[in-house]
């Protein structure tokens, strides 16, 4: 899994090909959801220092997707940071957009049932 970090006013993300890493396709995801809505994103090292002093923290994995983490070396983190859950909102918007792309059926099944079709 890979994780990330509120920090600083943005979302910070350790960058696997700088840091030497495995690349993580949910991050790549949750990258890509932050700047689809609007969120300040960073990619690149963060220091055991400045993940103690982050406001929250979470996991990413394709199995718990965006997941908070309750504590950092014994640093309580805030698990309802507002940065935290807007961006696992977007994240569930983009993975929605994904699967109706890929099932155009989808959305008209939705809208059938909506009018009460189903």
């Amino acid at each position: 899994f890979a994780v990330g970090f509120v920090t600083g006013g943005c979302l910070r993300l350790v960058d696997a090909a700088r840091n030497r890493m495995l690349p993580s396709c949910t991050q790549m995801m949750v990258a890509h959801a932050a700047r689809a809505a609007g969120l300040p994103l960073v990619e690149g090292t963060v220091h055991i220092d400045e993940a103690r002093d982050a406001a929250a923290a979470f996991a990413m994995s394709a199995t718990r997707h965006v997941m908070p983490i309750a504590s950092v070396d014994g640093h309580e983190m805030m698990l309802q940071n507002s940065f935290l859950c807007d961006l696992q909102a977007a994240y569930w918007r983009l993975a929605d957009e994904e699967l109706r792309a890929q099932d155009p059926m989808a959305s008209a099944q939705e809208a059938m049932g909506t009018m009460g079709m189903f």
